[in-house]
C-alpha cells in the first residue's frame, strides 16, 4: 500500500499563553501544500522502518509509535514494514513526522482491516502528537488548544509556495522556551486573517524570538519580500502569492543560495 504524507504550513499562528499543565495555548491557520513524503506499507511479521534518512529507522520514529498503538489497541497479530521516502525537512516547522503518523494511521485502518471512523482516528492520533489530528482532516483548518483542536473552515484559495530550508534544525521544545512572553499573544491574527484571507495578517508569534537568535531566518524572509513567514517554530520559512510566476522566478533565485528550496501550492 502507497501512501502521501503531506507538509504543512502555519498561515497564522498566535501563542496565547502558558498552560498550566506546562503545554501552550494556540491559535493556529493550518494549510496543507503539496510537499509530501512517500510512504509505503508492507507484509511482514515484525514492525520495521525503512527510511532514506537513516537517522529516522530506530524504535523511537513517530510511525513505529502509531503502528505499536494500533497493534496493541487492536490485538493485531502481525506486523508491518514501514517504508518512508522522505522529501519534507526535518525540524523545519513543516510538521513531517506527524504528516507520516497520520498517513501510517489512515494506511494501517485499511491494512489491518480495521474500518475505523476519522474521528476514531482522532483520538488514537491525540496519543501520538500534537498536529496528527489536522493530518488526519487536512486541507484548511483551525488548530486550538495545544493544537489538537481541529476545526475544518473555509477552504483557502489556490496559492503558490515558496519553502526554503536553511540547512539547519530547530528543536520545538528549546523554540517555546525562548518565547518572548512580552510580545506573544497580542495580535489575534488567527481571528483577523480567517475574516476574508488577507495575506497581510499571516503571523507567527515564534518569530520574535526566532528572528533574533537566528538572523539568517530573518535574511531569508527579507529575500522573500512581502508575505512571507516562518513556518510553525521552524526553521522553514515560505513565501505565499497567487502569482506562480512571481513563485517561479523567488525559487529560481533563492534556490542557488538554498538548494533545499521547493516551489509547492496549497491544496484542500
Amino acid at each position: 500500500m502507497k501512501l502521501k504524507s503531506y507538509a504543512k504550513i502555519n498561515l497564522t499562528l498566535d501563542i496565547l499563553k502558558k498552560r498550566a499543565d506546562g503545554y501552550h495555548e494556540l491559535k493556529t491557520v493550518y494549510q496543507h501544500i503539496n510537499l509530501a513524503d512517500c510512504i509505503e506499507l508492507k507484509e511482514s511479521n515484525e514492525i520495521s522502518i525503512i527510511c532514506n534518512v537513516k537517522e529516522l529507522e530506530n524504535y523511537d520514529n513517530i510511525c513505529n509509535k502509531t503502528a505499536l498503538i494500533m497493534k496493541e489497541k487492536f490485538k493485531i497479530n502481525k506486523g508491518v514494514k514501514i517504508i518512508i521516502d522522505k522529501k519534507i525537512p526535518i525540524g523545519a516547522g513543516l510538521s513531517g513526522g506527524s504528516s507520516n503518523a497520520a498517513a501510517v494511521l489512515k494506511g494501517l485502518n485499511e491494512f489491518w482491516g480495521q474500518s475505523l471512523k476519522t474521528e476514531e482516528l482522532i483520538d488514537i492520533g491525540k496519543e501520538i502528537g500534537m498536529d496528527v489530528a489536522f493530518h488526519l482532516i487536512g486541507g484548511t483548518c483551525l488548530g486550538e488548544g495545544r493544537g489538537e483542536i481541529i476545526k475544518k473552515i473555509k477552504d483557502f484559495p489556490k496559492h503558490y509556495v515558496v519553502v526554503v530550508y536553511p540547512d539547519f534544525q530547530l528543536n520545538t521544545k528549546t523554540m517555546y522556551q525562548n518565547l518572548n512572553y512580552s510580545l506573544i499573544g497580542k495580535k489575534k491574527s488567527s481571528e483577523i486573517f480567517m475574516k476574508n484571507y488577507d495575506l497581510g495578517y499571516i503571523h507567527n508569534d515564534f518569530e520574535y524570538s526566532v528572528l533574533k537568535k537566528y538572523p539568517e531566518i530573518g535574511e531569508i524572509k527579507e529575500k522573500l519580500g512581502d508575505n512571507s513567514l516562518l513556518s510553525g517554530s521552524g526553521s522553514c520559512v515560505y513565501k505565499i502569492t497567487k502569482d506562480l510566476r512571481e513563485a517561479e522566478n523567488i525559487y529560481n533565485q533563492i534556490s542557488k543560495e538554498y538548494p533545499d528550496s521547493f516551489l509547492t501550492e496549497t491544496i484542500n
